[in-house]
């Protein structure tokens, strides 16, 4: 076959002005004495006209003597059933011209059609209900976190140490209140087309319309100007803080629209099959990082009859708890109750949970005790009735914590609402004094305290409130305190004051084979399933 590396050439010589050998030799990542030898090796066997330039102003040319990409894709239609995925792979990441790619791009989709993944290459996820919306910015819940990680790439990412780092940004700056931003090249969708400006305008564009739950959000985005194919100016109307972190969230990803159902995006994944019972993803050939070890991954409704839940899981004994948020009591700040009344509602909370329920629950607080005196002082000082919010799964819990407060004689009423009517109802219009909260948010300082005051529930309580606001708002407020420790401060001094009560993690399950290793959870109980490994050796045993 034709040394594929000569489509490469093709593409720097045709695109590159006044280019020389050092330059091509850099793009192509090989040395000038390498590139020599190929071009004259490619002289000797007709591809190519080469003539080094000898002495001062003479310039080096290289002419292409055969359409060696109609030579390359006969090569690939003889030779595909000996090639694998990492060599398709590398072959769709080569710089093609359009209509030579749309024809490679057939004989490949042709050639995954045909082929099977075994089974050792799959991974099935157990879930409770297959999502209608696949759009990154309509995602409620750790499922749709994990499709938009796996479908679509995001402006910036936090890294494991904490730090906003660029992912499909090349080069950014700050200009007054507009950053400019130059993207990465040769960034393909998982159709094998590049992503560009246009794609990144769309997508954050969408972010800021009615259509989208997070617009508010993006409200100070003024203009967003599309100067070429990679370099895009989002103007502001004023210089915003945290604005790179919110371009790291799985709502903020960027996709382009083909059709009103269907998005594409340039993550390790792309959407395979889907059902209300099922849905299947398969890696992207054109993702610009390694080939995963799963190639495919299965999501199935536990609920669903036909995908038979329960003799799976008693055939799969290997189980992962992956963390995908927090449970806590959180006060509304706007009530009259007294730190120590808190205290002693949350003491009679957490008793509450002890006997109510068989899980791990915050111990600090669970062991903690009240002076049967103070206890006197407090209960007597509560003389009108508690609000609490409740549902039809929480309702048979403070019914139980309803008896425990009439001992004391302390009325509990019940504000009942479902699940969605509590999502959208502002806690500013809710006259409860507690809820029982949960919340799905990064692990990281200060992206937990970001989220808690940005994005969640929390914030309808809090995020006006002078300290919240602060720290969303203003640069110089503790400027000079790392950001992570000023928002476990904040968290530190709500807990102190008895408004902010961490209860338990919530965890899912992972039901896995013996030989599945390296599942790494991230952030939004995300599972980074890019970088899971499987043990081959193990497999064949």
């Amino acid at each position: 076959m034709i040394d594929q590396r000569i489509i490469e050439l093709e593409h720097y010589i045709n695109h590159i002005d006044d280019f020389t050998l050092d330059i091509i030799a850099e793009k192509m990542l090989i040395s000038t004495k390498q590139l020599s030898r190929l071009l004259k090796t490619w002289d000797e066997e007709g591809l190519i006209e080469y003539k080094p330039g000898r002495g001062r102003g003479n310039k080096v040319k290289i002419e292409l003597k055969r359409d060696v990409q109609a030579d390359i894709i006969e090569d690939i239609k003889r030779n595909i059933d000996t090639m694998n995925v990492k060599d398709l792979q590398k072959v769709l990441q080569q710089p093609w011209r359009h209509n030579a790619f749309v024809k490679l791009q057939e004989i490949v989709d042709e050639k995954m059609n045909e082929e099977e993944i075994v089974d050792s290459n799959e991974l099935i996820e157990w879930v409770h209900k297959i999502p209608e919306n696949l759009h990154p910015a309509h995602i409620n819940d750790y499922l749709g976190a994990q499709l938009s990680h796996q479908f679509y790439d995001t402006l910036y990412r936090v890294s494991a140490t904490g730090k906003i780092i660029p992912n499909l940004v090349s080069v950014d700056e700050w200009k007054d209140d507009a950053l400019h931003i130059h993207l990465k090249r040769q960034v393909k969708l998982s159709d094998g087309s590049l992503l560009i400006a246009a794609d990144v305008k769309d997508s954050l564009d969408y972010c800021g319309s009615e259509k989208c739950p997070f617009a508010a959000l993006f409200s100070e985005i003024e203009h967003i100007e599309v100067v070429n194919d990679h370099y895009i100016i989002i103007s502001f109307n004023k210089h915003p803080k945290y604005i790179k972190y919110l371009f790291s969230q799985k709502y903020s990803a960027i996709y382009r629209r083909i059709d009103e159902h269907t998005l594409i995006g340039s993550g390790p994944y792309l959407l395979d099959e889907l059902s209300e019972d099922s849905l299947t993803i398969r890696y992207n050939l054109f993702y610009r990082g390694h080939l995963p070890d799963i190639e495919r991954i299965k999501y199935l409704n536990k609920r669903s009859e036909k995908n038979h839940f329960d003799s799976y899981k008693k055939d799969n004994n290997e189980v992962v708890f992956i963390n995908i948020g927090e449970e806590f009591l959180l006060f509304n700040p706007h009530k009259d109750l007294s730190i120590k009344q808190r205290e002693y509602i949350s003491r009679i909370f957490m008793e509450t949970m002890e006997e109510f329920t068989e899980t791990e629950i915050n111990r600090d607080v669970a062991n903690t005790t009240l002076d049967e005196k103070v206890k006197l002082d407090v209960k007597n000082q509560i003389l009108r009735p508690l609000k609490v919010v409740a549902n039809s799964q929480t309702k048979v819990f403070f019914e139980a914590m309803q008896q425990r407060l009439l001992k004391d004689d302390i009325q509990l009423l019940f504000i009942e609402m479902d699940y969605l009517e509590y999502i959208n109802t502002n806690l500013m219009a809710i006259d409860a004094d507690f809820v029982w909260m949960y919340e799905n948010y990064h692990s990281l300082q200060p992206y937990k305290t970001i989220d808690l005051l940005r994005q969640c529930k929390f914030q309808e309580w809090y995020g006006q409130l002078t300290e919240g606001y602060k720290i969303m708002n203003d640069f110089h407020y503790k400027e000079n305190d790392a950001p992570s420790n000023v928002g476990y401060q904040y968290l530190k001094r709500l807990n102190q004051k008895r408004l902010y009560l961490p209860i338990r993690k919530v965890r899912r399950k992972i039901y896995v084979d013996a030989y599945t290793k390296n599942i790494d959870a991230l952030p939004y109980g995300i599972v980074n399933y890019i970088d899971v490994i499987l043990d081959k050796k193990a497999i064949r045993n």
